[in-house]
């Protein structure tokens, strides 16, 4: 098991590389905030996310929990958007 604060919105970036373990894990996954606006920039390793975000709230923000495969990863937007 593992956890991560999150930072706050102010601070986000606009790529993270990540890496989930070879073992001693079985299922990995990666949580994703973002800007509403933004969802059709997001990338998991280039490729557009097309599952359903959900909606936080009223706050214009929305996350989505994506399974990862072992191994190295890296999140971007390719609109610069943090």
């Amino acid at each position: 098991p593992f956890m991560m604060q999150v930072p706050g919105i102010n601070h986000y970036a606009n790529r993270y590389t990540l890496t989930t373990p070879a073992s001693g894990i079985r299922d990995n996954y990666v949580n994703i905030t973002i800007a509403l606006t933004d969802v059709d920039f997001v990338r998991v390793d280039g490729a557009p996310v097309t599952q359903t975000w959900t909606t936080i709230g009223s706050s214009g923000y929305v996350g989505i929990s994506l399974p990862l495969s072992v191994g190295a990863h890296r999140i971007t937007t390719t609109n610069g958007a943090d």
